[in-house]
């Protein structure tokens, strides 16, 4: 009664495959079978989520406190920041062409799945293209949601999206390290993401 258009009778009119029992019992041993499979998998990539932030703070210490004693910069000095596209259907011109927005940047990972087209003009290609190795941050949801463009292919992206480019003193995926590092312990919040992205 709480969800917006389900009701009692919609439930009872839902269509359902009846096989006999002894097919229905086999049918649900086998998904149990894979929903234990799915739950080990989820606790081996916890466990190794604990052994990746292990090893970082082995190798690299609490790079809160920098115990190391590292040369240490604002984000700002080794990158540049630009914000992708505002979108207008209605009033963007140009050729259709895809593009990533915040749906597609999982935690080190660009999903190009139903990738959204919309019209870019030729003077907008080079200023919203992707290069290989760009750090894409998300904006808002995930505050601080990251992954590495490493693809050859031509890309566009737009404002729910922060594309860093750095300079040759830091690798991307070290910057990517840092950010899930600081997600993961309480670190990251909007104020960092501001200092972080709005560097351009």
């Amino acid at each position: 009664g709480v969800v917006n258009n389900l009701n009692s009778e919609l439930v009872r009119n839902v269509q359902v495959a009846i096989p006999p029992l002894p097919e229905q019992s086999r049918i649900v041993e086998e998904l149990d079978l894979l929903s234990n499979i799915i739950e080990k998998k989820r606790q081996q990539l916890s466990e190794l989520d604990n052994l990746a932030q292990s090893i970082f703070y082995d190798m690299f210490g609490d790079p809160v406190t920098n115990e190391k004693g590292w040369e240490v910069k604002k984000l700002g000095d080794v990158c540049k920041s630009d914000l992708g596209k505002t979108l207008n259907q209605s009033k963007d011109k140009g050729e259709y062409h895809h593009y990533l927005c915040a749906v597609n940047i999982l935690w080190g990972y660009i999903n190009l799945n139903n990738l959204k087209q919309a019209r870019f003009e030729n003077i907008e290609l080079e200023k919203y293209s992707l290069q290989k190795g760009d750090l894409l941050i998300c904006e808002g949801g995930d505050v601080g949601r990251a992954a590495i463009w490493n693809e050859n292919k031509p890309m566009l992206y737009q404002n729910a999206l922060h594309r860093v480019r750095f300079d040759k003193s830091i690798l991307a995926i070290y910057a990517l390290y840092w950010l899930q590092w600081l997600k993961n312990n309480g670190e990251l919040d909007e104020a960092i993401l501001n200092s972080i992205t709005n560097i351009g």
